[in-house]
Parts: structure tokens; C-alpha cells; sequence
């Protein structure tokens, strides 16, 4: 099992910092998503034509339509998150920014795994070198640093 916490990042690309009026982006996607689709094979269809995931390999696509979504009352599926709880716990990262300005002073005890977007032959999500930017803001990597 994977639990994903928020998204770190860095505060230029962070959409809700103090001082911006609107709501975060994904925050007001998760709002306003689909929650429903008459089978698996129909969500599977809507999420490969969506942008975001659209980007995700094939694989996991396909296990986040069996494990993300469950059995609805009226023989369709639906997320098994509701849209509301998922915009909330968005709605929640606005220290994200924070975060990654401590990450080089966070102790090597605490492992730290980064699972990066993207696709080997499409472009580097954030800009060129922004995996190394990423994975390298903290210069210790290991516990035994």
C-alpha cells in the first residue's frame, strides 16, 4: 500500500499562497470534477482523455479506476473519495511551500521517497532539470549522511 501526502512544492508554482484571493486550482477541480460513470471501462475511457491523467502510465491508470473508484447503488461506479473531502484535504496543503524551503534542514533520519511525473519522451514536468531541482533539495539523501 501507498499513501500520498501532500504535494511539496516549491512557492512560485504554489497556488495558494498567502496573498492569492482564489482558491487553489486543484482545490476548485476537485470541487467541480465528475464523480460518477455508468461502468469501470467508461471511467477509464474519461480519465485517459483528461488532461492530467491522461499523462499517467497506462498501469496505473488502470489500477487507480479499480482501487479509486467503487460500486455505486445504481450498477455504476463512483470516486471513492467524494469530491468534497478530496477538495478539502487540497485545500489543506497551503504550507506545502513551507515545506520545501525546510526540506534541506529536515534530519537524515527521515526518509524522504519523491514520485515524479512524467513520461521518459515527453517533457520534463516543471521545466527542464526541475527532477533534479526537486529530488537534490535536500543534499542528504540517505540516513547514514
Amino acid at each position: 500500500m501507498v499513501r500520498f501526502g501532500p504535494p511539496i512544492q516549491p512557492d512560485p508554482t504554489n497556488p495558494s499562497l498567502p496573498g492569492i484571493d482564489s482558491p487553489p486550482p486543484l482545490t476548485t477541480g476537485a470541487v467541480t470534477r465528475r464523480d460518477s460513470w455508468p461502468s469501470r471501462e467508461a471511467a477509464y475511457a474519461s480519465f485517459a482523455a483528461n488532461a492530467f491523467f491522461s499523462t499517467w502510465d497506462p498501469r496505473v491508470l488502470q489500477r487507480y479506476v479499480e482501487r479509486g473508484l467503487v460500486d455505486a447503488e445504481d450498477g455504476g461506479v463512483r470516486l471513492g473519495m467524494p469530491p468534497l473531502q478530496e477538495a478539502l484535504a487540497f485545500a489543506g496543503t497551503d504550507g506545502s511551500g513551507a515545506v520545501w524551503d525546510q526540506l534541506p534542514n529536515l534530519e537524515p533520519r527521515v526518509a524522504v521517497r519523491w514520485v515524479v511525473p512524467g513520461k521518459p519522451d515527453h517533457p520534463e514536468i516543471g521545466g527542464p532539470d526541475a527532477t533534479q531541482e526537486r529530488v537534490w533539495r535536500r543534499p542528504c539523501q540517505l540516513v547514514e549522511c
